[in-house]
């Protein structure tokens, strides 16, 4: 199978940036009923929204018949993940948000394996003869509370600093349970950045939000299940780790004494994004790759 790369991977984003109030329940760290029914005062934060495209060609195949069975689309992992805020001074608390493993993980749920985003324009199965144009939309975002009210702690929200580090590849997927392939054909590393702080006048941004994309890479890299790393390392081989990304986020909750932060309660976040006990998450190494196909 031939192919014309038409549109090499490329990134550009909006202005577009939010600072919204949170009008559904939201569990977090300050009560102890961990039930995700919990409605505390938060927002929501929006960065810009990235946008990533392409276009490819199937220009000949020995086996026409063997076409269909490639997807066309992207894979994305999540390389850093850190978010601090920070409230009152003397007394009062920081939340600090991060994986419980340093490692990239694959980003975006399991029903999108191997891809970030299935359908809708960002996945395409491949057709002879064809122009095939992709894309895909990413925004991070994080709901904070405004206030911690609990744990001993009365305390507004003064500010947050937070960031994520991303890289996302341009992929050709064999989408069979017995002979699953991929083929990666560039790569295109970016970041996000979100700051903001509170006050008298409310909560808003305290620098602009910035998303910056580093230098498209061109590729041409063929995987199976024998010759991916068993954990992509995020840079150079994508993870595609039967996983989601989130699962792995946990929380801290310090309290700010005398320069001190001594350690009041951690959490970690359940499959729909509720926070819920702490519990060391399983060893995302010894998670199953997309590439290995179905359970025996």
């Amino acid at each position: 199978m031939r192919i014309q790369i038409d549109g090499e991977l490329r990134a550009s984003t909006d202005e577009d940036r939010a600072i919204d109030q949170v009008s559904e329940p939201l569990q977090y760290i300050d009560q102890d009923d961990y039930s995700c029914s919990n409605e505390i005062a938060a927002v929501m934060l929006t960065s810009t929204q990235a946008r990533f495209s392409a276009e490819i060609t199937v220009l000949d195949a020995v086996d026409p018949a063997e076409v269909p069975k490639w997807t066309v689309g992207f894979a994305q992992n999540v390389v850093t993940y850190e978010r601090f805020a920070f409230y009152g001074s003397d007394l009062g608390g920081q939340i600090t948000e991060d994986f419980q493993y340093y490692s990239p993980l694959r980003d975006s749920d399991i029903g999108s394996l191997p891809f970030y985003a299935f359908g809708g324009g960002a996945t395409e199965e491949l057709r002879l003869h064809q122009l095939l144009d992709v894309s895909c939309t990413d925004e991070p975002r994080w709901p904070i509370p405004v206030a911690v009210t609990g744990r001993g702690i009365n305390a507004p929200l003064q500010k947050t600093v937070g960031g994520n580090t991303f890289m996302t590849w341009l992929m050709l997927a064999r989408m069979t349970e017995t002979d699953r392939q991929v083929v990666l054909l560039g790569k295109l590393p970016w970041q996000v950045k979100l700051e903001v702080e509170a006050g008298p006048a409310g909560i808003r941004w305290s620098v602009p939000v910035t998303t910056t994309f580093g230098a498209p890479v061109q590729l041409d890299q063929r995987y199976d299940a024998s010759t991916i790393p068993p954990v992509g390392d995020g840079e150079n081989v994508p993870d595609l780790r039967e996983l989601e990304a989130h699962d792995y986020v946990q929380g801290h909750l310090t309290r700010n004494i005398a320069g001190e932060h001594p350690l009041l309660v951690n959490w970690i976040y359940t499959g729909n994004e509720c926070a819920t006990t702490w519990k060391q998450a399983t060893n995302p190494a010894q998670v199953r790759n997309w590439l290995e196909g179905a359970q025996p």
